[in-house]
Formats: structure tokens, C-alpha cells, sequence
């Protein structure tokens, strides 16, 4: 046998190494997918015949959506993809969303005016299938982007204060009448179409459901971002796999039983850094001015907080 053929057979070898590595990720990041779109289109229709059964089923879906969410997003990137790839797939999915958002969406309202009657069965079944279209793909072209986002990081190093600052961004414009809550208020529409929801448990079928906890586009791209940097620099992805079902899962139930919005980069953040302190490593210099930074920027977090509703009942008295 030749030096040549044994190289030739190793090559093959190693090929079909590749395909049956890439293949585990591409049928578990599909099975997943499924059981999300099965675990939406389902949840509208389970009865519920009291309140606390709605609250304890819609607590089981919710953790379920977050299990689903976050196992999707780890074994779709899992995925060896090139450059060229990742933005093929991102626009498809992009595509997906704007066909439901707009086309199925206005083809649906203009069945609705034609039948003049409440909606049948038919009709139920047909809104909750665009709702959870649109949400599908919004949730496939935010994970995606976040990981086209990821080819920008150069190092694990800047995974740590990059969550830090993420989580301190978010909870400016979350909990500071900033821009998410701002547009809330003057853009619902548009939020609305750049924010998808856990399963509504029940909507379609008792007076008990309880109203889903709504998830924004910038969540679900920065839970592809983390996961496709870990990915990258073959980080502790399993570990921080749970603690963003954990924490994320725990923040939506907190929101469902009415604690009010919460900063959802904080908790995914947490998620990324905590099982992969290991791979931080920084001078004695870097770490003390990291510290002072992040103790800064968390004081005057705390105290603008605390500040916010004097400062604002002094600018309603400023003529």
C-alpha cells in the first residue's frame, strides 16, 4: 500500500468524522425546533379549569419554552457553518418571519373582516399558527445574527466584561424608562413584531389562562452570540447550557407572577460567565481596574434607581 492511498484513507476518514460531528448537532438543533413549534401550537388549547392550574401549567410550559430556547440555539451552532452560510440561513429565516409578520398576518385580518362573525375553530387555530410562524422565525434569525455578531470577539477575555456591560445596558434601558420601555409606549406595533412570547397555555380555551411573558429579539441574539463564542473557544457550554435555563426560566416565572420586567441580558450574562471563569485570565492591573469600573458602574446603577422617581417628580416642577 502507498504512502498516497493511506493518505487518501485517512482523508475519507476523517470526512466522515466531520459529517457524523455535524450531523449530531443539525438533528438535535431540529428536534428542538419541533418541539417548539409543537410545544406553541399546542399550548392554546389546553384546558385549564381554575387559576391556580392555569398558573401551575403555564409555569411548566414556560420552563419547558426556556429548555427548548436555549438547547436550540446551543446545537444550531454547534454547527460548522461558514461565513457565506450563516447569512444564506439568516436571510431564510428572516423571510420566514416577514412572511407571517406581514403576508399571513394581513391575509388572516382580512379573513377575520370577510367572515363578520366571532372566529371559528378554523380561524383559532389559523392565528395561533402565524403568531407561533412569527415567532419561529424571529427566533432563528436573532440566534443567527448573534452568532455573525460572535466572529467579532477575539478572545474569551472580553466575554467577562462584556457581560457586565450587557447586563448593566440592559437594565438601563429596561428598568430606567429607556428605550425599551419607551417604546412600549409610543411603538407597540413595532414592538410587538420584534417580540416573541412563551406558550400562551390556554388562550384559546379558558377564561383562566394567564397573559405570556413577552421575550425580546435582542434576548434571543445574545443567547446565540454567547453560545457561538463558547462554541468557538471550546468553552464550558454544557455548564452555562443550565445555568441560562435556570436563570433565564426562573427570571419569566418571576415576570408571569408579577415582579415586573426584568433585564433579561443580566441573567443570560450570568449564565455565560459563571461556568467559564476558568477561561478568564487577566493581569493583576486589568482585574483592579475591572473592579473599579464594575463597582462604579453598580453604584451609580443602585443610585439612579433609587433616584430616578426624585429626579423625575423634580423635572415635572421645572417650568
Amino acid at each position: 500500500m502507498t504512502n498516497n492511498s493511506l493518505l487518501d484513507q485517512s482523508s475519507t476518514r476523517s470526512e466522515e468524522t466531520a459529517a457524523k460531528s455535524d450531523a449530531r448537532p443539525f438533528s438535535g438543533a431540529a428536534l428542538w425546533l419541533i418541539a417548539l413549534l409543537v410545544l406553541k401550537l399546542v399550548a392554546p388549547f389546553v384546558p385549564l379549569p381554575n387559576r391556580a392550574f392555569a398558573f401551575v401549567i403555564s409555569a411548566l410550559f414556560t420552563v419547558a419554552y426556556v429548555v427548548g430556547v436555549v438547547m436550540f440555539a446551543a446545537q444550531l451552532l454547534r454547527i460548522r457553518m461558514s461565513l457565506v452560510g450563516r447569512v444564506a440561513w439568516l436571510v431564510l429565516a428572516l423571510l420566514v418571519w416577514s412572511a407571517f409578520s406581514f403576508g399571513a398576518t394581513a391575509l388572516l385580518v382580512d379573513a377575520l373582516k370577510t367572515s363578520g362573525r366571532p372566529p371559528g375553530a378554523s380561524l383559532v387555530f389559523a392565528a395561533n399558527a402565524v403568531s407561533v410562524g412569527i415567532d419561529i422565525g424571529l427566533l432563528c434569525a436573532a440566534v443567527l445574527g448573534g452568532s455573525l455578531v460572535a466572529q467579532l470577539i477575539s478572545s474569551p477575555n472580553l466575554l467577562a466584561p462584556l457581560c457586565g456591560f450587557l447586563a448593566m445596558l440592559d437594565i438601563w434601558f429596561v428598568l430606567f424608562n429607556g428605550i425599551a420601555s419607551q417604546m412600549m409606549k409610543k411603538a407597540p406595533a413595532y414592538v410587538e413584531k420584534v417580540t416573541a412570547s412563551a406558550p400562551a397555555v390556554g388562550a384559546a380555551m379558558s377564561k383562566f389562562h394567564i397573559a405570556p411573558v413577552g421575550i425580546g429579539a435582542a434576548d434571543y441574539l445574545f443567547i446565540g452570540f454567547f453560545f457561538a463564542v463558547m462554541h468557538r473557544f471550546s468553552m464550558n457550554w454544557r455548564a452555562s447550557a443550565k445555568w441560562m435555563i435556570v436563570l433565564v426560566g426562573g427570571a419569566l416565572l418571576a415576570v408571569m407572577f408579577g415582579i415586573g420586567a426584568l433585564p433579561g441580558l443580566l441573567f443570560i450574562g450570568l449564565a455565560a460567565a459563571i461556568p467559564n471563569r476558568a477561561f478568564f485570565e487577566y493581569s493583576k492591573e486589568e482585574k483592579t481596574a475591572l473592579i473599579q469600573a464594575g463597582g462604579f458602574v453598580v453604584v451609580l446603577t443602585i443610585g439612579l434607581y433609587f433616584a430616578q422617581p426624585f429626579l423625575i417628580e423634580h423635572m415635572k416642577t421645572v417650568k
